[in-house]
């Protein structure tokens, strides 16, 4: 490794919940010695603040601390190859540049260059080619016990996912000893999934006691996800 190799650099951070409270860097050419970084400052719960998403994030009790994820495109803007047609305008990277004017919500009198000589406002391009819709949001949610402040931190960051992929590791009549591994029952995760409004339950992190019973798993999820009413309220404080 010398001043001419490519720098391979690991960012390392701790998340308290709130935000970060410590930054490390470790340098490939300086033989990943570590490097403390200046805290990085966001909104409560945000992990990761990017043009097009962001990424959330929430501590679980799992017996030690564990991290939820929800992943949110800001917006999501579609090209309609039939308008750009109709406009006489060929796709290409400038559309990169009129994406990134509609998420950034520029005027609709700005003008988007597609290529030297010709530009297009992006008013017409809105009206006639570009599609937008709210950005889909995908929550992960793995190593938890079924216990009230648990149970609002998923909700609270998963509210309203197009998918939330949660933990169904043991059956509800092994209730117990989900409760003494720090984990849910299919049943308690579908409640979860149905508090939060979510459009779609994926189950997932099954327990090898199940093994070729994965679809018991699967329907008790689906079956608490679909009930009229929530489950009996049996989270401790």
């Amino acid at each position: 490794m010398d001043a001419e190799s490519v720098d391979f650099v690991i960012v390392a951070a701790e998340f308290s919940g709130a935000g970060f409270d410590r930054v490390c860097e470790f340098r490939a050419r300086e033989a990943f010695r570590r490097r403390e970084m200046p805290a990085v400052c966001l909104s409560p719960g945000l992990l990761l603040d990017e043009e097009e998403f962001r990424v959330e994030g929430t501590v679980l009790n799992h017996g030690i601390p564990c991290l939820a994820f929800a992943f949110e495109e800001k917006l999501r803007v579609n090209v309609w190859r039939e308008g750009l047609r109709r406009l006489g305008l060929p796709v290409g990277p400038w559309l990169r540049e009129a994406k990134r004017a509609v998420r950034q919500g520029a005027p609709d009198d700005s003008q988007v260059c597609v290529r030297d000589g010709l530009a297009i406002s992006l008013a017409d391009l809105k009206q006639h080619a570009l599609r937008t819709a709210r950005g889909q949001k995908i929550a992960y949610v793995v190593d938890l016990a079924y216990e009230e402040r648990n149970i609002e931190n998923v909700v609270a960051l998963a509210r309203d996912a197009d998918q939330l992929f949660i933990e169904t590791p043991f059956l509800d009549v092994d209730a117990n000893i989900a409760a003494g591994r720090w984990h849910l029952t299919a049943r308690q995760a579908g409640d979860i999934a149905k508090r939060a409004g979510v459009s779609r339950l994926i189950p997932f992190h099954f327990s090898a006691r199940y093994r070729d019973r994965a679809d018991e798993l699967t329907h008790e999820a689906e079956d608490a996800f679909g009930m009229s009413e929530p489950l009996p309220d049996h989270s401790s404080n």
